[in-house]
C-alpha cells in the first residue's frame, strides 16, 4: 500500500480543510495551521523542483566531463 502523498495531494487536502473553515469561527489558530501547512507544502514543492533541476544540470556536467577524458 502506497503511503507517500504527493505535493499536489497534500495541498489539495489542506486547501479542502481551509475551504471548510469560515475564518475566525474555528479560531485563528486552526485557520493559521491549515493555511501554513498549505503554503509550506507549496514551498517544499517549489524547492524540490529547483533541486531536481540543479541535480540534472550537475549530472549533465559530470557526464560531459567524463566524455572529455
Amino acid at each position: 500500500m502506497e503511503t507517500t502523498m504527493s505535493y499536489a495531494e497534500a495541498k489539495k487536502c489542506f486547501e479542502k480543510n481551509l475551504s471548510m473553515l469560515v475564518e475566525g469561527n474555528e479560531g485563528p489558530q486552526v485557520w493559521n495551521v491549515y493555511s501554513g501547512l498549505f503554503h509550506l507544502a507549496e514551498a517544499i514543492e517549489i524547492d524540490m523542483r529547483r533541486m531536481e533541476k540543479r541535480i540534472e544540470e550537475l549530472s549533465a556536467r559530470l557526464d560531459n566531463n567524463v566524455e572529455e577524458e
